[in-house]
């Protein structure tokens, strides 16, 4: 995770805290933002037309979905002339090597046309590679958090096309008491409210920081929720409920 991100979740967990309602119970209930583990800007280095750029804000998607599709009739092209210029130096060489049979020339011009067929093949190989994206596949099952492209356009080199998020794999980071850390063990069960929806659902205790704020006696922990939790999305609050008589 970056800084800026770190610094960014870190203020919407501030946030949270300043907002939590009166009557939250301060040494039992913490609260913080629902994040996802995984999203992405989406780019490309294709210099190509979108044919297709199907999804929307808020569409949801497998993985494996097509997210954008390219018109790569050049490149297609391109790989033809170029597996068409492969074969011709593979059967120069394939005559050279005869030709070196029978001492009709020497070594070097063998080795002259093995470099040719070589360099030939990996221009067709590089085409191919850039043929492969011409399709954008989803690299993981989410949702469109911003469609920033439009069909029938081409995006600028390395410009994004859109965001996407994770929403099956979500988790929160609170900041409890360090004297909380007696009490805290990996994988213990922990009751989460989800204040946007009211819903209750079941947590495991992730990860416990690797450092104690000198200054705040505090530290941070990371709560994922066990199992798909429907309806939460990131940038949700949520509230940790620990049992009373552990703390």
């Amino acid at each position: 995770m970056s800084r800026r991100t770190e610094i960014k979740h870190a203020l919407m967990i501030l946030a949270a805290l300043v907002l939590a309602p009166q009557g939250a119970n301060a040494e039992n209930d913490v609260r913080g933002v629902v994040r996802s583990l995984r999203e992405a800007v989406l780019t490309t280095d294709l210099s190509a037309r979108l044919i297709k750029f199907p999804l929307k804000d808020g569409d949801s998607f497998n993985e494996g979905d097509l997210l954008a599709e390219f018109d790569c009739d050049r490149h297609r092209a391109e790989l033809r002339a170029a597996e068409a210029e492969n074969n011709g130096h593979k059967l120069q060489l394939e005559n050279n090597l005869q030709l070196l049979r029978h001492k009709a020339i020497g070594s070097y011009d063998v080795a002259m046309a093995r470099t040719q067929a070589d360099k030939s093949a990996a221009t067709a190989q590089s085409i191919r590679v850039r043929i492969n994206q011409c399709r954008l596949l989803a690299p993981y099952a989410g949702r469109v958090v911003e469609a920033i492209a439009h069909e029938y356009e081409m995006p600028a080199t390395n410009a994004p096309l859109m965001k996407i998020v994770d929403h099956r794999n979500l988790e929160t980071d609170f900041i409890v008491p360090s004297r909380w850390l007696r009490h805290l063990k990996p994988e213990m069960a922990i009751d989460l409210t989800v204040e946007e929806t009211g819903g209750k659902y079941r947590g495991k205790l992730k990860r416990i920081g690797a450092q104690v704020d000198a200054v705040s006696q505090t530290l941070k922990i990371t709560i994922g929720f066990d199992g798909v939790a429907d309806g939460v999305m990131p940038g949700m609050s949520v509230s940790a409920v620990f049992d009373r008589q552990d703390m």
